[in-house]
C-alpha cells in the first residue's frame, strides 16, 4: 500500500498515525545516537613501523602490553583518553608513543613510526671482566648501549683472559 492510498483511505486518522510514528522514529534515532556515540567518538590511528616486523602494543590499564599487530596496526583511542603504544624489535630500543584526545590537537589518519635506536646488549662473564668501547671503560658485566655503535670497537678485557676484540659496522 502506498501511502498516498493510506492517507486516502484513513484521512481522519491518518495524520495523527504518521506523527506517532514520526516521533517514534525520532525517539528510535536519538536512542541509537546515545548508544553509539561512544564508538562514534573514538579515533582510530593506523600504526606502521619500520622495521616492517616490529611488533606493536599497547599498554593496558593495568601496565601491560597486548600485542596490537606486526609491522601495521590499527589503534582505537577513545573519547577524552589517551593510548600509549609500545614498538618493539630485537636489536632496537623500544619506542614508546601517545595517542590522546584529551586535547583540541588532531591525530593523524595514519603514523610512520621509524625504529632508529639500536639497542646493544653485552652480557660478560665473569662479572668482574671490563667492557671497553673504543678504549673507554664503560662498564662490568652487563653492558646497555643505545647509542650508535658506528665503526665502534667493543673490547672484552679480563686479566689472566685474553682479550676480545669486537667490531661493529654501521648498527
Amino acid at each position: 500500500m502506498y501511502i498516498a492510498d493510506y492517507l486516502e483511505n484513513h484521512k481522519t486518522t491518518g495524520r495523527s498515525d504518521i506523527s506517532i510514528t514520526m516521533k517514534s522514529f525520532y525517539l528510535l534515532f536519538c536512542f541509537l545516537l546515545f548508544l553509539l556515540n561512544p564508538i562514534l567518538a573514538q579515533k582510530k590511528v593506523t600504526v606502521r613501523a619500520t622495521p616492517a616486523d616490529a611488533t606493536i602494543f599497547i599498554i593496558t590499564a593495568t601496565n601491560e602490553l597486548k600485542q596490537m599487530g606486526i609491522g601495521t596496526a590499527v589503534i582505537d583511542v577513545p573519547k577524552k583518553s589517551f593510548i600509549t603504544i609500545v614498538l618493539q624489535k630485537a636489536g632496537f630500543a623500544d619506542l614508546r608513543k601517545v595517542y590522546s584526545t584529551l586535547t583540541d590537537e588532531k591525530l593523524p589518519k595514519e603514523d610512520f613510526l621509524i625504529m632508529k635506536d639500536r639497542m646493544v646488549i653485552l652480557k660478560v662473564l665473569p662479572d668482574e671482566a671490563k667492557i671497553m668501547v673504543d678504549n673507554q671503560i664503560v662498564g662490568s658485566g652487563n653492558y646497555y648501549s643505545q647509542e650508535s655503535l658506528l665503526n665502534a670497537t667493543v673490547q672484552l678485557h679480563l686479566n689472566c683472559f685474553p682479550n676480545h676484540i669486537f667490531i661493529y659496522y654501521d648498527i
